[in-house]
């Protein structure tokens, strides 16, 4: 996954997100000396404060250069993490001819010290769309960014020798459109690649790390420091972060995105991704890959109840299938699992959710009412409520949707992670077929999975008293441990 977290405040739950959705990076702004941080991240960028100082160094050339990584050196080897990279200054001038020789030189020092210590570092770390040719008609804008890349070439080649990143910022507005939409810092990205083969520059060597990146209302004209919290909402924000990491795995060269900011510390609550967004983003990143389910499930109605199939599976108009019946149709569970019930007055009406224990989560919507109580253990083919029109709802029907996550993602809060039901169903009149093959996972790993889902929901139980549905759950756990040995 490009997709990762540039980490003001260390904190262990950040951890735990990288190693869910599987990020090869994470970024930590001065981390913790002398104690071990980010363990289950194969490589950490490393970031210490220096922007009050950092000019000072670059306007020193190419001895500035080697005296920033000297002076860092120490604090540096410190730091353990996994696979560490060093950042150099942070959004250096590159946009004045001193600026761009300074800045070059600079770089070529940090760079030759680093070779000497062994480092490796990211360089260069340039805002979106820089360097610019702001205020230019569009061709002559595009010559002038030509030409800047030219004059930083020096460094650039030797950073690709070196086996160093480029690091690059790419902030976006979700209402400003450019070569890929909305994502229009990453397609500027693009085109800076492409740029720099056009020059010469060997790309299936280049090394990029987006070291910051997410919405920011300094972008185009609204207030610096208003974050993705100020200009749209969670759900937008976790749609936008999947189209872009679907965008980005296009360009081979990045190797992460990191959303800026995690841990944050004042002026930047409006950037903060915090436990529960990231637990959110989680899911929904986890679901862009695909893995068939490894059991089938049973349609929620009888065939002949079913008076029309009115919408069936078009995302992202729409995440399920709406099965047109009459009012008071009974509908039953689909899969074995713990049955919640739900209201949502605007959206999904009475609702039952069914949780399987292997990450799938079964919705049937717009119900008249309840069969079940809320909480209840279930069976595929146990009756759990009747249809009705509740919600936003224009007319009787059944909204079956199917979610899926990996068992310890927390249960969906949106449409993300919604897969297509009508291949995995079958009809309660037919004969159950067997079971889907699964991509990853065969049948004995996810039983055992479900098994230790259902243990926890035991343990649960038992300390709280419930007696009763401890012991059902009991049964249930014998049942799948029966057909997991029966498999082994």
């Amino acid at each position: 996954m490009l997709t990762s977290l540039h980490i003001q405040r260390y904190q262990g739950w950040q951890d735990r997100f990288c190693r869910d959705i599987g990020a090869g990076w994470a970024k930590i702004v001065n981390p913790p000396l002398d104690t071990p941080i980010l363990p289950n991240v194969p490589r950490t960028l490393i970031r210490f404060w220096c922007d009050d100082v950092a000019a000072g160094y670059i306007s020193r050339g190419y001895e500035g250069g080697r005296q920033f990584v000297r002076d860092q050196a120490a604090d540096f080897r410190r730091v353990q993490a996994n696979g560490k990279v060093l950042e150099l200054w942070n959004e250096p001038d590159c946009n004045t001819n001193e600026g761009l020789i300074m800045l070059r030189e600079a770089t070529l020092g940090a760079i030759d010290e680093a070779n000497a210590q062994g480092f490796r570092l990211c360089v260069l770390n340039l805002a979106e769309a820089n360097p610019h040719g702001n205020n230019l008609p569009e061709a002559e804008a595009r010559k002038a960014e030509r030409w800047k890349w030219e004059q930083l070439l020096d460094c650039i080649n030797a950073a690709v020798e070196g086996g160093h990143y480029i690091g690059r910022h790419c902030y976006w507005r979700p209402d400003v459109e450019g070569p890929t939409g909305r994502y229009h810092a990453l397609g500027r990205l693009k085109w800076d690649i492409d740029t720099l083969a056009a020059l010469g520059v060997d790309v299936s060597r280049l090394k990029v790390l987006v070291n910051e990146w997410g919405i920011d209302g300094g972008i185009a004209g609204h207030t610096p420091q208003q974050g993705w919290r100020d200009l749209t909402t969670e759900d937008g924000y976790i749609a936008q972060v999947v189209e872009a990491e679907q965008y980005a795995r296009g360009i081979p060269q990045i190797e992460a995105l990191m959303l800026f900011t995690a841990g944050y510390e004042p002026p930047w609550d409006g950037f903060d991704h915090d436990e529960g967004f990231c637990a959110d983003l989680a899911f929904a990143l986890k679901a862009m890959e695909p893995v068939a389910p490894a059991t089938r499930l049973l349609a929620p109605l009888r065939r002949e109840d079913v008076v029309r199939i009115t919408q069936r599976f078009t995302p992202p108009s729409h995440y399920g299938i709406d099965y047109s019946c009459y009012e008071g149709t009974p509908i039953y569970a689909s899969c074995d699992g713990i049955a919640y019930r739900g209201s949502q007055p605007s959206g999904f009406g009475l609702y039952i959710r069914i949780e399987d224990g292997a990450g799938l989560y079964v919705y049937a919507a717009h119900l008249r009412a309840w069969a079940v109580a809320d909480g209840a253990l279930v069976q595929a083919g146990d009756l759990i409520g009747y249809s009705g029109n509740t919600g936003n709802s224009t007319g009787p029907h059944v909204h079956y949707e199917v979610r899926r996550a990996a068992p310890s993602a927390p249960r969906p809060t949106s449409a993300q992670g919604a897969i297509d039901p009508e291949p995995l169903l079958y009809w309660p009149e037919d004969a159950v077929p067997e079971p889907l093959p699964n991509d990853e996972q065969g049948p004995p790993v996810v039983l055992a999975t479900k098994a230790r889902w259902w243990c926890e929901q035991w343990r649960r139980e038992h300390e709280a008293g419930n007696t009763a549905r401890a012991d059902a759950i009991h049964l249930s756990l014998i049942d799948l441990l029966y057909r997991l040995e029966g498999l082994l």
